[in-house]
């Protein structure tokens, strides 16, 4: 076992609490590194870029899968950095290229369907549910952790409080998705402003999704991560600029880039912004 693989351990709970990082994402790919790879006599301040370097070059797994353990060691590595526990790493270290990505989103057909069933009378749960996805565009991580004291009310309307890192933001919601709270709280007048409003942790709630949406629309599963995008690609649709968009998803604004593409419109914004003054 890695030398100071309890420390380790600590300072990935640290980055994801610190840094409102999803946990099924980053927590075991960065621990496989100490686990599996690193020499178990190695210090932490002795790890170089050439170890990492030499890791993702001999790893068996398909290209998206070596980019997102790159992507996970370097979120750890920065941070530790900003600790002075290790020297600087990532700065040095191979990007390796994963497969790209058709960037993807509800089309609006089935968009008009999750509505639909959002506005129906079927269970207020899975109503909900789709509708914090679909209407906040936040990450599963920020949902599953939802309990009652995260809804506030404030001159008559319904807000989120969301934790991400240390800091607490106040986001502003939709009119439909605060008709569903105020049911979905008239149904369960619950006095504990600790418990959860979702039953899902963070590693079943993408498989619930699916399901749910694969039985609402009769084809493949739709994740959590569609019906974000989904958010972001009509609220870019509707005028918003990407700046606006980050700070209601709690995403920064190189993630927004690169997970939803309007490239076929960007000429005519770009000469739109330079015409404008």
């Amino acid at each position: 076992m890695y030398c100071q693989i309890k420390e380790v351990e600590e300072l990935i709970e640290k980055l994801i609490s610190s840094e409102g990082k999803n946990p099924t994402f980053y927590r075991n790919r960065i621990k496989k590194f100490f686990t599996v790879y690193i020499d178990k006599d190695k210090p932490l301040d002795a790890i170089t870029y050439y170890d990492v370097n030499k890791y993702l070059d001999e790893m068996v797994c398909s290209a998206d899968e070596k980019l997102n353990r790159y992507n996970a060691l370097k979120a750890f590595f920065t941070y530790t950095l900003t600790l002075n526990k290790t020297k600087v790493i990532m700065d040095f270290v191979i990007k390796p290229i994963g497969k790209p990505h058709q960037n993807i989103f509800l089309s609006n057909e089935d968009f008009l369907k999750l509505k639909e069933y959002i506005y129906s009378n079927e269970d207020i749960n899975d109503r909900l549910l789709l509708a914090l996805f679909l209407f906040t565009g936040l990450g599963r991580q920020y949902i599953v952790k939802l309990n009652f004291d995260d809804i506030v009310k404030d001159d008559g309307q319904y807000k989120l409080k969301i934790l991400k890192g240390n800091e607490w933001h106040v986001l502003p919601i939709k009119a439909e998705l605060q008709l569903l709270i105020q049911e979905y709280l008239f149904l369960n007048n619950e006095n504990d402003g600790s418990k959860r409003i979702t039953k899902f942790d963070d590693s079943v709630i993408s498989t619930y999704v699916g399901k749910l949406t694969s039985r609402i629309l009769n084809k493949k599963k739709i994740t959590p991560t569609v019906l974000s995008n989904t958010f972001i690609h009509y609220a870019l649709l509707s005028g918003n600029n990407l700046w606006e968009i980050s700070k209601l998803i709690l995403k920064d604004v190189q993630t927004i880039d690169s997970r939803i593409s309007l490239d076929e419109d960007l000429y005519n914004k770009q000469k739109s912004v330079l015409n404008s003054f």
